[in-house]
């Protein structure tokens, strides 16, 4: 089963996230948190196989919370997901295998997590062959 960490620092998105991708449950294990802080707890006490973060949160921004992650687990799919279309050109996000615009449907959020996974292990490849 792909276990996948929803992090977003609106509890409203989260449950609309949790709700649209009910379906997935047979497929994903699904873990939804509040805060980059609250991720990188869960992050430690588990394994991943992917995270999908907003970009603009208090305390610890996205893109930090993605630094992090590429840093501490770079075997994990790592996706970006805003509701500011300018974030991803004028920051570009390079910790991010995918870069999403809220609202996304369930359709593009599960093809983006399929892109990610990708990602992530050709770079693990990519890390081996090296």
């Amino acid at each position: 089963m792909i276990r996948i960490l929803f992090v977003d620092d609106e509890p409203l998105v989260l449950a609309s996230l949790r709700d649209a991708l009910r379906r997935e449950r047979q497929h994903w294990h699904m873990v939804f948190v509040e805060s980059a802080q609250d991720a990188l707890r869960e992050l430690e006490k588990g394994h991943f196989d992917a995270m999908v973060t907003d970009m603009r949160m208090p305390m610890m921004d996205g893109a930090t919370l993605l630094r992090c992650a590429h840093d501490r687990f770079p075997g994990m799919a790592r996706l970006a997901l805003s509701g500011h279309a300018e974030y991803g050109r004028m920051r570009p996000v390079p910790a991010a295998h995918v870069f999403l615009m809220k609202p996304c449907s369930p359709e593009v959020l599960r093809a983006a997590v399929e892109q990610g996974l990708q990602a992530a292990r050709n770079d693990a490849r990519a890390r081996v062959n090296g």
